[in-house]
């Protein structure tokens, strides 16, 4: 790891003289020409196959990842010139609205999943919360889905949420504000997570050293075309990376209120990051006030008073209590099931699964899961004293939940957890370096 970090440190700081000269401004420009003539001729080929399924994602979708990877990339290079200025962040705006743009005669088809994907289930507890106008958020069976919602609260006790929770709200806002689950509201989403790359690049820049920036920006870049793809299979887990880039947004910024805020909706679309987050707040945020405590409580803690208000009870896991968590299920985890899936899944972190079925969904997963193994490994080798055991823990707190229990849709579990991890890293550095943010009103 020493040689790593040798070599790294000195290829690193070539790539920054190379990128930083004077000629900088003419090779913006050039760059996002190359992109922007090689983005219109992608989407021309691939645009046609748009409109041949209405499916949320497969390889009729190719097009919609041109616009968003490439202006990603453009931002990225920018970050690691130095070169952060409104102008460019105008152009990579502008990149991705000019690339979208012959898609969206494509945009007004309702998008459709595959029946058990979670995000059918996502899409059918959404149009029920829309057509009931409501904020009950748990899946039914089909036939009660067809009862209005105030018969069925009158006729029985409702179940309390049974799985991931957070992404049900989001989409049952965007298919409120659209009237539908459109090809619009992925378009949406890649733009915010877009603009969300771009500041919380700025942030990260602004707090931490070159090496650093460099590495988030490359992660930022070759996660891109995964992001991508999840965002559009309609998951959770971008919308867990959303949360925590928009935490180390404030944080840089100075806004602790609504950094706890953020930091708290870390769980709310991934449940199995609420140790992390909580660590994050106590380690990182370090709570000064009562309203910082307050707002990351009451936020945290939404899924308890979900299932309070509407079933009477207080449970805060998605299984309503730890019942569902029994005796046969941690003997499985400590015997041979648990060694087995800790040695596949740790496997994982190093660019090999077994279950891909196909060489694109590796290709993926190769273009940023080891690369940001080897970058963690770093960290841990390579930080400041004083933060080392905070930082452990709460990468523990990220990876260990995932070791044994999450193994589906690789690498999904993998690109939360590094993605959270590097921008809790961000914030942690930033307050080591005793430059922590007073306290200012939101």
């Amino acid at each position: 790891m020493e040689k790593f970090n040798r070599f790294a440190t000195l290829w690193i700081g070539r790539v920054q003289d190379t990128l930083s000269t004077p000629q900088g401004n003419r090779r913006d420009l050039l760059f996002f020409f190359l992109l922007l003539i090689l983005g219109a001729v992608g989407v021309l080929i691939t645009e046609p196959m748009l409109k041949t399924s209405t499916l949320a994602l497969g390889r009729h979708t190719s097009s919609l990842f041109i616009p968003f990877v490439l202006s990603s990339l453009y931002y990225g290079y920018c970050n690691l010139a130095n070169r952060r200025t409104w102008f460019n962040k105008g152009l990579t705006l502008f990149l991705f609205a000019a690339l979208m743009a012959p898609l969206t005669p494509n945009f007004n088809r309702i998008v459709t999943h595959l029946d058990g994907d979670d995000s059918s289930e996502t899409t059918d507890v959404a149009e029920y919360m829309v057509r009931n106008k409501t904020l009950y958020g748990v899946h039914l069976p089909k036939e009660k889905r067809q009862i209005p919602f105030e018969d069925l609260k009158a006729s029985e006790q409702l179940p309390v949420f049974k799985l991931q929770y957070g992404l049900r709200y989001v989409l049952a806002g965007f298919m409120a504000a659209y009237g539908g689950q459109y090809r619009w509201i992925h378009a949406s989403w890649l733009l915010l997570y877009l603009v969300t790359f771009v500041l919380v690049m700025d942030g990260i820049a602004l707090r931490n050293s070159y090496p650093f920036v460099f590495w988030s920006s490359l992660i930022g870049v070759l996660s891109a075309p995964y992001a991508c793809k999840i965002l559009l299979m309609t998951m959770n887990e971008p919308f867990a990376v959303l949360a925590m880039a928009w935490f180390a947004i404030f944080f840089s910024h100075k806004k602790r209120g609504l950094a706890a805020i953020a930091l708290a909706l870390v769980p709310f679309f991934r449940q199995n990051m609420a140790i992390f987050s909580a660590l994050t707040f106590l380690f990182v945020v370090r709570p000064r006030a009562i309203k910082e405590i307050l707002l990351f409580v009451a936020m945290f803690l939404f899924p308890a008073w979900h299932n309070l208000y509407y079933s009477g009870k207080f449970a805060f896991f998605t299984n309503g209590s730890l019942e569902g968590v029994s005796q046969s299920k941690f003997l499985s985890v400590a015997g041979l099931h648990g060694v087995d899936a800790f040695i596949h899944n740790t496997l994982h972190y190093f660019g090999f699964c077994s279950l891909l079925s196909n060489l694109g969904s590796y290709v993926i997963a190769w273009l940023f899961v080891p690369l940001s193994t080897l970058v963690l490994l770093w960290i841990l080798l390579s930080p400041k004293k004083d933060m080392w055991i905070k930082f452990l823990l709460i990468a523990g707190a990220a990876v260990g939940p995932s070791i044994l229990f999450g193994s589906d849709t690789y690498p999904r579990f993998e690109y939360v957890n590094f993605i959270c991890i590097f921008l809790a890293y961000s914030a942690l550095f930033f307050q080591f370096q005793n430059r922590e943010p007073k306290a200012s009103s939101d």
